[in-house]
């Protein structure tokens, strides 16, 4: 569009992460503890069905 100008420095600073965010997400460890998920999931299954809403 005339009179419209990008931000030249913008769009280089979000090529450079876009070429490198996969590599930062794929070393980046969610530390998920799952002991804990396991216990929760039979404690669910142990609990059976929830009573149905009003």
């Amino acid at each position: 569009m005339p009179g419209l100008r990008p931000d030249v420095e913008q769009l280089r600073r979000e090529h450079r992460d876009r070429a490198t965010w996969l590599r930062r997400a794929r070393d980046c460890e969610p530390g998920t503890d799952w002991n804990a998920v396991r216990i929760g999931v039979r404690a669910l299954l142990a609990a059976g069905d929830p009573p149905p809403a009003p």
